[in-house]
């Protein structure tokens, strides 16, 4: 006699997944679901209903839903969802991360401020406010040097605004990375700046990953309020958030880290501390386990 699991677990909401959840259903089989974000919003306008539906149900009918953030949370909680139905699970950092972060806890010192972004070149990560900010910064004779790690949609319009702004000698669009120039420039950083913006009809930031693949290299974050961010950092404690569509804040906040850096060293130490304790695979997979007991 074969053994049926205790509970499916699904790695994301797929809508495909639909008749795979009619079959267990038909069967008392519980499932659950890990929801990272925009695969949980859902504009009517643009989705077959019948598709909405299906959503629905896949949703409604999970024994438990781990959301990744607070915002995944109340994205979830639109569709009537009870609160305790809702655990958050943040996503793991890898082992890989947390050994190659062991070089970086003596920061290498630069003669300007060294500012980094790695992800992709959509308007959804707000890199133009970045941009825009430290036009801003350069009023106050700020040396500073930004790097920007990926590529994207938007890196034609980002590389024309850095040269509106007459910044292209101080910003470096590297395009797609390998993982150890990533590691590099994580060691080599003062801060990690990302003041994404939420834009329902669009994929935005469900949590922060790189917030927290940042921090384990001892790099305070400085984001924005929207999304998953405020789960990502700590405002005050491992970073500085703003709000969104605002390069006075961010300006403002990058310059407070630049005149501080005591403060901005003490923040990238407790965001590693935090990273490494709270965000390795082992704890996320504890936690994991911890929540989904009893559910079963």
């Amino acid at each position: 006699m074969e053994e049926k699991p205790d509970m499916i677990v699904f790695g994301n909401l797929d809508i495909k997944l639909y008749p795979f959840v009619l079959f267990l259903l038909e069967h008392k089989m519980p499932y659950a679901i890990i929801a990272h974000d925009s695969e949980i919003f859902v504009q009517q306008s643009k989705i077959k209903i019948n598709d909405v539906v299906r959503r629905g149900i896949i949703i409604k009918r999970a024994r438990c839903i781990a959301a990744n953030s607070r915002h995944t949370r109340s994205l979830l909680e639109m569709w009537g969802l009870s609160k305790d139905k809702i655990v958050i699970v943040h996503p793991p950092i890898s082992d890989q991360e947390i050994k190659e972060s062991a070089n970086a806890v003596t920061k290498v010192k630069n003669d300007y401020y060294n500012l980094v972004t790695i992800s992709r070149l959509v308007c959804s990560k707000g890199i133009d406010i970045v941009l825009r900010a430290l036009k801003i910064m350069e009023e106050q004779d700020i040396p500073y040097r930004y790097v920007i790690g990926g590529d994207g949609n938007d890196r034609k319009f980002l590389e024309e605004l850095a040269g509106e702004l007459g910044m292209k000698k101080k910003v470096h669009f590297m395009g797609n990375i390998a993982e150890d120039t990533k590691w590099s420039l994580l060691r080599h950083a003062d801060v990690f700046v990302m003041p994404s913006r939420v834009n329902p009809s669009a994929s935005h930031e469900g949590f922060g990953m790189a917030f927290i693949e940042a921090a384990v290299f001892g790099l305070p974050g400085v984001g924005s309020t929207g999304g998953g961010i405020p789960d990502a950092v700590i405002h005050g404690e491992t970073g500085l958030l703003v709000p969104q569509e605002s390069p006075d804040k961010l300006a403002e906040a990058l310059i407070y880290l630049y005149k501080n850096p005591e403060k901005r060293e003490v923040m990238g130490k407790t965001a590693m501390e935090r990273a490494r304790i709270h965000f390795s695979p082992t704890a996320i997979a504890s936690h994991f386990e911890k929540e989904f007991t009893g559910r079963i």
